[in-house]
């Protein structure tokens, strides 16, 4: 830790504007990053509100045997897909309706005879209340004698499908590029020292003088060691430009 601080200082010191840039780069990339982690929670969240009220309703013919709808009820509610199903007779729905259209309750007064049918109102469990098995799950429904009509609009659901999947898309593809965007410093800096050794071995083998080169042979350890002290010149001079003339 010390050593790693120490040459941090030393980095510090010799390029204070790269790295005050690269500080300055790598926190505003954190806040981004943070800042988007925070939409996509929020986007999730709302998702999930929409997706709650995702269900299916399937409305009785008159008269539907009361044993019978019991146990369709019961059958339902064996599906894999489903959460809880809700019998609904005429007069709940005619008070529904009236206490949600407030502007026609004066209408609904004055019928004669209630024209709501009974239903059953089937909620899916969470991961199921995509297309396809928001579709299996009413044609099912379909089966049964008694079941005049299955509605669970096709259409709101597909957007929601298109909706989720866009927001998965996002959210990968931009969590994985400011992911990256506070590694770019430290790979900057890599290459950098890469370049730098490439410029000391070419000067070497182009006979160009190279100073702190010791005395002795290729491969000795003052040659090894030269060569080091040449490459760290270097590099902390000119970084990755070509060597002086």
């Amino acid at each position: 830790m010390n050593l790693t601080f120490r040459e941090a200082m030393l980095t510090f010191k010799r390029a204070p504007l790269l790295s005050a840039l690269s500080v300055t780069t790598i926190a505003f990339s954190l806040f981004v990053l943070g800042l988007f982690g925070l939409v996509v929670v929020n986007l999730q969240d709302a998702l999930r509100g929409v997706e709650e009220r995702v269900e299916v309703v399937a409305y009785l013919l008159p008269g539907a045997p009361v044993e019978a709808v019991a146990q369709a009820l019961k059958d339902i509610e064996a599906f894999p897909e489903v959460q809880s199903a809700t019998y609904v007779s005429e007069d709940d729905a005619l008070a529904r309706a009236r206490a949600e259209l407030v502007e026609l309750r004066d209408v609904m007064q004055e019928l004669e005879r209630n024209p709501l049918p009974a239903s059953i109102e089937v909620k899916l469990k969470p991961g199921f209340r995509d297309t396809d098995h928001v579709s299996a799950v009413a044609e099912r429904l379909r089966g049964f004698g008694f079941v005049d009509d299955v509605r669970f609009g096709r259409d709101w659901v597909e957007k929601l499908d298109r909706l989720r999947g866009l927001a998965a898309a996002v959210g990968i593809v931009v969590g994985a590029a400011f992911a990256v965007v506070p590694a770019a410093p430290a790979l900057r800096a890599r290459a950098g020292w890469i370049r730098g050794i490439r410029v000391v071995a070419g000067s070497r083998a182009a006979g160009v003088p190279i100073p702190g080169v010791g005395a002795g042979g290729p491969g000795t350890p003052d040659d090894r060691c030269a060569r080091a002290a040449s490459a760290a010149c270097l590099i902390r001079r000119w970084g990755v430009a070509t060597p002086p003339v």
